[in-house]
């Protein structure tokens, strides 16, 4: 059975015997070679999340070791360009004074961790308030406490040397957003 290829068509309300095109998928000798993949640059966001407001959205448990910030700080980084200096301008603080004394008292050091391994990645010249967070035992991005088990002695090895200084360790593909470097 021969199927021509789909053509655009206008939105329209869907019903269950009807099929929405929303794009035109290329005829087969339209398309090119993709055996040599390259990366490709995403068009930076209007906004940019800035290393400043990370830590209002670490206080929000999402239910994934509070990463979610850090997550979409990463993809805006890998697409913002000429616009990373800004983005670490200014110096993020504790979000809520009591924080000092629970688990989210590392969190300026996961944060500081993170922009520095960035920095040092891209060449991007490192702001001072970077190193004046250190997380006082060993921890992971997410919000686990690092052992001496095989795994953590594994993410030790292959962790940025920013991780070292921060007391933070995470793997270097952490730092990637699979849009701008793919899949590894």
């Amino acid at each position: 059975m021969l199927v021509a290829p789909l053509q655009a068509t206008t939105l329209h309300k869907p019903r269950y015997d009807d099929i929405v095109t929303i794009a035109t998928l290329p005829a087969a000798e339209a398309v090119a070679d993709t055996s040599a993949w390259a990366p490709r640059m995403v068009a930076p966001p209007a906004r940019l999340l800035r290393a400043c407001e990370l830590p209002r959205l670490m206080a929000e448990n999402d239910g994934r070791g509070r990463v979610s910030g850090i997550r979409q700080f990463i993809k805006d980084w890998a697409a913002a360009g000429d616009r990373r200096v800004e983005m670490i301008a200014s110096a993020p603080t504790a979000h809520q004074r009591w924080h000092r004394f629970t688990r989210r008292r590392f969190d300026l050091a996961r944060i500081a961790a993170v922009v520095h391994a960035l920095c040092d990645r891209d060449g991007v010249a490192i702001p001072t308030w970077v190193m004046q967070h250190r997380a006082g035992r060993a921890m992971c991005l997410n919000d686990r406490s690092m052992t001496d088990s095989k795994w953590d002695s594994h993410m030790r090895e292959i962790s940025p040397e920013a991780c070292a200084t921060h007391n933070v360790w995470f793997a270097p593909v952490d730092l990637d957003d699979y849009r701008v470097h793919g899949f590894r």
